[in-house]
């Protein structure tokens, strides 16, 4: 409950709650957790510094909803939709070791060190995603970052170079040709729209959704088996009103009644020009999928 924007605590990640419970005991106590399951001959260490720990853990966790709240946070209108199937978080990237790494890097930082440390955490959250860093060997290289170690810290910047070259070495590998976004996919979609044409007014009262660039249904009818054009690829999704979203499913923002209501959009989300869209769509009805994937490509290079 208290990192949300990390960690959705509902039933189907009950393990991972539980793990990042156990897993911050065992940093608490520099337990290797490889071992974890001898925390509990720590108990009276745990029990004489509990309210401390409780305390400093607080505190991290607070921070960290802080920064990571305003990348990660779904535009949903819970207030009319309370039973709404959208987490307010788009958690796709998160890992228990990772997460973990951030309270151990954290728990005895000094004052300006935490801060530097809190400012890095975004862009490390998302090229260790890209690179696989937590992927194997997750409580191997967990306890680099624990405090009384101290091999690996977040506060050395990452450089843009760096993190465009994984985005790079990322979509080459990922092309997305499937008909819905995976889960990573949506939390890219939503760290890009926070940053840019979500970022200035946060609209209230509204449902977004993950839409398709070149609409889904227009794909489908070229490649119904999706086996071709990188369908949901980052580079043609993106997020949109619900309302105007469920008029478009065939449709692009330019083709729709009052288009010029989206000029705003249009020009901060990197969504596409007419023309080339319109040329891109060209290309679709002619089977030249190369083409289509190539413009998707592009965009997902310049999100990233």
């Amino acid at each position: 409950k208290r990192i949300p924007a990390l960690i959705t605590n509902n039933g189907a990640n009950a393990k991972i709650v539980n793990e990042i419970g156990f897993g911050l005991l065992a940093i608490l106590v520099n337990v290797d957790n490889k071992k974890i399951a001898s925390v509990h001959t720590y108990t009276g260490e745990i029990q004489q510094n509990l309210s401390h720990m409780l305390l400093r853990i607080d505190e991290l966790s607070k921070k960290l909803n802080d920064v990571f709240s305003k990348i990660l946070k779904q535009n949903i209108s819970f207030n009319t939709k309370q039973n709404a199937k959208k987490a307010l978080y788009s958690t796709g990237l998160s890992t228990t070791f990772k997460v973990l790494s951030y309270f151990a890097s954290l728990l005895e930082a000094p004052s300006e060190k935490l801060n530097i440390i809190l400012a890095n955490l975004p862009s490390y959250y998302v090229f260790d995603y890209l690179n696989g860093t937590w992927t194997a060997h997750g409580d191997q290289r967990l306890q680099d970052y624990y405090p009384k170690i101290n091999n690996k810290s977040y506060l050395e910047p990452l450089s843009k170079e760096k993190l465009q070259t994984a985005f790079k070495r990322w979509i080459e590998d990922n092309p997305g040709t499937r008909q819905s976004f995976t889960k990573e996919t949506k939390a890219l979609i939503t760290i890009h729209s926070n940053l840019t044409y979500l970022s200035a007014k946060i609209p209230t009262g509204e449902d977004f959704e993950f839409e398709h660039i070149i609409p889904k249904a227009r794909i489908l009818k070229f490649d119904p088996k999706i086996t071709s054009v990188h369908t949901s690829s980052l580079g043609n999704g993106m997020l949109l009103p619900k309302s105007d979203n469920n008029k478009k499913k065939d449709k692009t923002l330019y083709e729709i009644d009052n288009s010029s209501q989206y000029s705003e959009l249009i020009n901060e989300s990197l969504y596409p020009y007419e023309k080339n869209l319109s040329h891109v769509l060209n290309n679709l009805e002619n089977n030249q999928f190369s083409e289509v994937n190539a413009f998707i490509s592009n965009r997902a290079q310049q999100v990233s």
